[in-house]
């Protein structure tokens, strides 16, 4: 049996031949043993081809004037025959005919015409119902509508999507089986199957396959032979692919036998239509649900770091994530003492405790719309004003870290049992311009900033500790700031890494407090003595804040007191007032 294949700049034909010869013209014959070639430049009658025994083919030129020409730069001159090794190839005018060994049998006993519909066969046609066959009533039609309307509201992708398309081809066309085809790992699924009756035949890959490299509709037409050939179940197929974000990925499949129809089997050009129609809103469907899937999955990764207000608008804008350079507000935020205290819990406890923590943490930085840049180990960073602009993110940092300090005493009340101690947490903010974007893949974002205001926060962050506070930030993000806070002046810090001396300031929980605003007058005069290297009046002035009953003891004061201690008990020549962190 030959696959024979017609290619020319307006047709496109494949047909099994199975055997007998087989004529191509460009006249038109009420013999089925012929393929009538759209070219002007091929004779009324040009070719014959006759099959032969082990893989050979016989080819005759039955043009009088116009030779044809064979593979490997040979002709075939009019009048002449010559036999070919399969597979072969054969050019007459301007098309091209190949011919090749059918791998397989074809499902009927007749040879069978298999037509891919070109362009203007396809169902953007503008042709009318009443050009492509009988009318339908209106009552017809109307449930035509209604079917198509309930595979359209089907869950696309659902096992009801499927089945209500197969058994449309079969109740709404009239076809006596349909199917939907799924193409996975390069192999065809039957993913729906409808029937008159019970069929264990499966599918034409041949013709599934012609979909699939053409991306088009493929209609199978069976010939009839020689007299007295049985048509029973003979079968016409029609086939349209199923496209969805412009690749080929299934194929809605009908079929009707010589045995229903009571003698040839055809498929009409309207049923072919409307097959076309039904593959058309399964791949719109498909593409729907693939495309909810793609924003659903966007969203899920834009929330990991954004809150859900942000990443709606992140989904609408992915193109917000693309690197810019910004000033932005950062904040890093620290579990005091996670090692001993990790020790002290296990595993279990300890990541049921750091749960707890970054998720109230999150919240806190959701709440003033920041975005998390990463967690790590006992903390996160954060970030505002990227990738959308705040022009008020310094102080969006600040009271996402008021929150923090302020929602602890919760969450301590909830694991003192456990951790035997208090929770205190250390948070460093800074601002000042940054490469904002993604670092991290498709499959995984990582989006954040990079640079010195990343690494300066970070060592802000550090000092906490030292200084004995629970947030400092710089004189940078203090200069950005359009509301009033509770702020401290520290110091003028060299931190560890850092060239530039940095003005420092506390970001106090409890700064509406009489004790902590005399405790803050107190310092800040004491500090303006330790710059002016007067040191005795500035221990002097940190008394009320040092004091054995006071409760707490103020961290700063005891801080400076201790380091103006550690010094010379004279200022040396050209001294600074500027206070050095050596440790991160």
């Amino acid at each position: 049996m030959l696959v024979v294949t017609v290619n020319n700049m307006g047709q496109s034909v494949r047909i099994q031949h199975r055997d007998g010869p087989l004529e191509f013209g460009r006249r038109e014959t009420p013999e089925n043993r012929r393929v009538v070639i759209h070219d002007p430049f091929v004779s009324r009658d040009h070719l014959r081809i006759l099959e032969r025994a082990h893989g050979r083919v016989l080819v005759e030129c039955l043009s009088k004037t116009k030779p044809a020409a064979l593979a490997h730069g040979e002709s075939l001159q009019p009048g002449e025959s010559r036999e070919l090794l399969l597979p072969t190839w054969l050019q007459i005018g301007y098309t091209r005919i190949e011919l090749t060994e059918a791998a397989g049998q074809l499902e009927a006993d007749a040879a069978s015409s298999l037509t891919v519909l070109g362009e203007s066969e396809q169902s953007s046609s503008t042709t009318s119902l009443n050009q492509l066959g009988d009318a339908p009533e209106a009552v017809t039609l109307a449930k035509w509508f209604e079917t198509l309307l309930r595979v359209q509201q089907s869950a696309a992708g659902s096992n009801e999507f499927f089945a209500e398309t197969a058994r449309a081809v079969v109740e709404l066309i009239g076809l006596d089986r349909g199917l939907v085809l799924l193409l996975q790992d390069g192999d065809w699924r039957i993913e729906a199957e409808y029937g008159k009756r019970k069929s264990a035949a499966g599918f034409s890959r041949t013709v599934v396959q012609s979909v699939l490299q053409r991306r088009q509709s493929v209609l199978l037409t069976p010939q009839v032979e020689a007299e007295g050939s049985s048509l029973y179940d003979v079968q016409a197929v029609i086939a349209a692919p199923i496209v969805a974000g412009k690749q080929v990925v299934g194929v809605v499949y009908g079929s009707r036998s010589g045995h229903s129809s009571g003698g040839l089997a055809q498929v009409t050009p309207l049923e072919a239509q409307v097959v076309q129609l039904l593959a058309a809103i399964v791949g719109t469907g498909l593409g729907r649900l693939r495309k909810e899937l793609e924003a659903a999955e966007a969203r899920a990764r834009f929330e990991q770091f954004a809150s859900p207000e942000l990443a709606r608008e992140l989904q609408r804008n992915p193109h917000l994530l693309e690197g810019a350079d910004r000033e932005i507000t950062v904040l890093f935020g620290d579990l005091r003492e996670f090692s001993p205290l990790s020790e002290r819990l296990g595993a279990g406890q300890t990541y049921r405790l750091l749960g707890d923590l970054m998720d109230r943490l999150t919240d806190c930085v959701f709440a003033q719309h920041g975005v998390i840049v990463d967690y790590f180990g006992d903390g996160l960073c954060a970030m505002w004003n990227a990738p959308l602009e705040q022009p008020d993110h310094a102080d969006r940092a600040c009271r996402a870290a008021l929150n923090m300090l302020r929602n602890l005493p919760e969450l301590d009340r909830h694991w003192q049992s456990v951790t035997g101690g208090s929770l205190r947490l250390g948070i460093g903010i800074h601002t000042g311009a940054a490469l904002v974007g993604n670092a991290g893949s498709r499959r995984r974002m990582k989006y954040g900033p990079r640079g010195h205001t990343v690494n300066l926060a970070s060592r802000v962050e550090g000092v906490t500790k030292q200084i004995g506070v629970s947030a400092v930030l710089t004189g940078a993000t203090r200069r950005s700031l359009r509301a009033d806070f509770p702020l401290r002046r520290l110091c003028r810090a060299r931190l560890a890494g850092v060239e530039e001396a940095v003005e420092l300031y506390e970001l106090a929980a409890g700064g509406e407090t009489a004790d902590w605003q005399q405790c803050r007058d107190a310092y800040e005069a004491a500090l303006g003595h330790f710059e002016q290297g007067r040191w005795f009046e500035a221990q002097a002035a940190l008394e009320p804040g040092c004091r054995d009953g006071a409760a707490p003891r103020d961290g700063p004061s005891q801080s400076l007191r201790e380091h103006i201690r550690s010094l010379d008990p004279q200022p040396r020549v050209g001294f600074d007032g500027i206070w050095a962190f050596e440790h991160k």
